[in-house]
């Protein structure tokens, strides 16, 4: 009933037009969904009737075959010294992200990442093997989501107990490629012998991508942000976190507590 909250209405109409778009793009009938618009719950706290609803939310379920395992990736970095890389979008954004929530503000460029279905068409072939060969060099592949690029690479490092180490280019707001969150983008790693002939063909494809650093043997994740000065690149910030840090904030904001 759109008349009984006309906030839910419009996020449910959003949501329907954006999976039109990708289901079109991807040539991928969307076979089942399920909302749940109108899940509520009536009960009683304190002995005080209360009612709570469920946000606005769109489920969609999607299945693909994996042509062959042996080709699958993990989400762990794999070895000491291989190359980190950002592979896909990189105009990511604080809006409407956890950051965005506990700040209060968004910090840095007012960006609104929106997504570029031929862009993340040539992104999942390549993944997918549908294009190019190199994709086999990949040795762990793990998607920008919740928190942005830095939480992709720390969730990298939990299961072999390795570090990295980052130096991020100048010309990118920090907060936004940090935090940021958006569309079709990846935190990949391959070996440093075969770094040059992936770039070579991620740039004959027309797939952005951005070396971050590299797997290190300390259990930190250190960060350097860079900037300009007179045409100079200079040391904006430097961020250096124990893993074992991060591993206990992610178990307590997890499932596992």
């Amino acid at each position: 009933d759109p008349t009984r909250d006309p906030r839910k209405a419009a996020a449910l109409v959003r949501a329907c037009y954006g999976l039109r778009d990708a289901a079109l793009a991807f040539q991928a009938p969307l076979v089942s969904v399920k909302d749940s618009m109108k899940n509520d719950y009536r009960g009683k706290r304190a002995g005080q009737p209360i009612e709570i609803s469920v946000p606005p939310t769109l489920l969609v379920t999607a299945v693909a075959k994996v042509l062959d395992v042996r080709t699958a990736r993990s989400a762990d970095f794999k070895t000491v010294g291989d190359v980190i890389w950002l592979l896909g979008g990189t105009t990511l954004g604080v809006i409407g992200s956890a950051l965005h929530a506990h700040l209060g503000v968004a910090p840095g460029a007012a960006v609104l990442p929106k997504p570029d279905w031929n862009l993340a068409w040539k992104i999942f072939s390549w993944l997918g093997r549908s294009s190019g060969k190199e994709w086999s060099k990949l040795k762990s592949v793990h998607d920008v989501s919740d928190g942005g690029v830095l939480v992709a690479v720390s969730e990298s490092l939990f299961a072999r107990g390795f570090g990295a180490s980052l130096k991020l280019p100048g010309g990118h707001d920090p907060w936004c490629l940090c935090f940021g969150e958006g569309f079709h983008s990846f935190v990949v790693s391959t070996s440093d012998s075969d770094s040059e002939s992936v770039e070579t063909e991620l740039k004959q494809l027309g797939i952005p991508f951005l070396k971050l650093g590299t797997v290190s043997q300390s259990d930190r994740l250190d960060v350097l942000i860079e900037g300009a000065a007179d045409g100079q690149p200079t040391l904006l910030r430097r961020l250096s976190v124990p893993v074992r840090q991060l591993r206990t904030a992610w178990t307590r904001g997890g499932y596992f507590e």
